[in-house]
């Protein structure tokens, strides 16, 4: 097993973390809703690290409450696609998210456009 490196310019070792070892071909492997939780709780607080590392400015100028927001939205959406153990059921589920969160989005960015077109009207 080799490591993953990530260097400064200078070539300097600033992170070292072992390769993961491939999975283990058994053919009907059971994973723990505890087990499921525990990484959905991981990838959440990673995503948040990672949102304070390269977004500090973002991150004050949130609430007190938007890191733990967001990694428990990212803990939930993983724990509730995993209960799902049928591929059809998990697809569908995906394609219905995906298509709500485009939705959301698009129509948020027309609310902020709309306003912002009423307050440049009302200057």
């Amino acid at each position: 097993m080799t490591d993953i490196e990530l260097t400064t310019p200078r070539g300097e070792v600033y992170f070292r973390a072992p390769t993961r070892a491939l999975p283990s071909p058994e053919k009907d492997r059971v994973v723990s809703k505890e087990l499921i939780k525990a990484i959905a709780k991981e990838i959440g607080a990673g995503t948040v690290a990672y949102i304070e590392v390269r977004y500090p400015e973002a991150i004050k100028a949130t609430s007190s409450t938007f890191k733990l927001s967001i990694r428990n939205h990212i803990h939930n959406a993983i724990v509730a696609i995993a209960e799902l153990h049928d591929e059809v059921a998990i697809r569908h589920d995906l394609n219905a998210q995906s298509s709500f969160r485009k939705h959301w989005v698009q129509m948020y960015r027309n609310l902020r456009r709309r306003s912002k077109m009423q307050q440049t009207k009302q200057k």
